[in-house]
């Protein structure tokens, strides 16, 4: 959480990322969303959608990820869309409409060790299909402790020249790899980790081209959370690039919908 006299906007672009300073989505979504989880690590869907992909989902030490979790459970579409998200997405970026593209469950077993990693990396190494406005608001469905291995941004990092190679996500070695991209750093800047330490129900978000990645969890229970990449109107598809699937859904208002548009009033029901 930043304390500065910024405006909200102001810091998330010298910064590169914003932690929304109180829970603003209800408890008892949350909880519910939350309460799913271990039927989707079964693999049963209360909407009898499969998600897009699966990744070491149910190992007791790595970390485990499911792609568009959003189409697999109600409860959890209807978290990843409430308006509040879409307003303080809105708020920091000043776009005029918010959109979500993908959604990933991100699930961090206690006791892994460095198996429950996620290496230094930008989203944008990832992301070549898009030009333009995406970034990530990331939602705490469990509390998230220093020891729980949370989220860490390298302040301000989105604003240096950098390749589009040097992260990686998958490496768990993240020692190694901080000190391979800290070479690579310019000249002037430092490298400050800042970590996103929120209760359930927490929010954060993260310029597309900021370092970022987690350690591991040393707490007694998993880490929870859903990473729920947006984008604005100020974005557009990379034509004829592999776009995964995710671009051919954009018209989809249940797979890709928009949860900001400043034409209508929000819906809090």
């Amino acid at each position: 959480m930043h304390t500065s006299n910024d405006s909200s906007a102001q810091f998330y672009r010298n910064n590169g990322y914003y932690i929304v300073p109180e829970t603003v989505l209800p408890s008892t979504l949350v909880a519910k969303s939350y309460d799913r989880i271990p039927d989707i690590l079964r693999g049963e869907y209360e909407t009898n959608v499969a998600p897009w992909r699966r990744w070491n989902v149910g190992d007791k030490y790595k970390i485990q990820k499911i792609d568009q979790v959003h189409l697999t459970d109600t409860a959890i579409h209807k978290l990843v869309t409430h308006p509040a998200i879409g307003q303080w997405a809105a708020e920091i970026t000043g776009a005029r409409k918010i959109q979500v593209w993908a959604t990933q469950l991100f699930y961090k077993p206690p006791g892994g060790g460095e198996l429950g990693n996620i290496g230094w990396h930008t989203d944008q190494e990832n992301w070549r299909f898009w030009e333009g406005e995406v970034f990530t608001a990331w939602l705490a469905l469990s509390d998230v402790t220093l020891a729980s291995g949370p989220l860490s941004f390298v302040e301000g990092s989105h604003l240096w020249e950098k390749t589009l190679d040097n992260g990686d996500a998958y490496c768990q070695n993240l020692d190694e790899l901080r000190s391979q991209i800290i070479k690579t750093m310019p000249a002037g800047e430092s490298w400050r980790e800042v970590p996103a330490v929120m209760q359930a129900g927490g929010l954060s978000f993260h310029h597309s081209e900021i370092w970022h990645g987690s350690a591991a969890n040393h707490a007694s229970s998993a880490r929870c959370s859903i990473a729920i990449n947006l984008r604005t109107e100020n974005s557009y598809p990379v034509a004829a690039a592999e776009d995964y699937g995710y671009c051919q859904y954009l018209d989809d208002e249940y797979i890709c919908p928009t949860i900001y548009d400043a034409g209508r009033e929000p819906d809090f029901a």
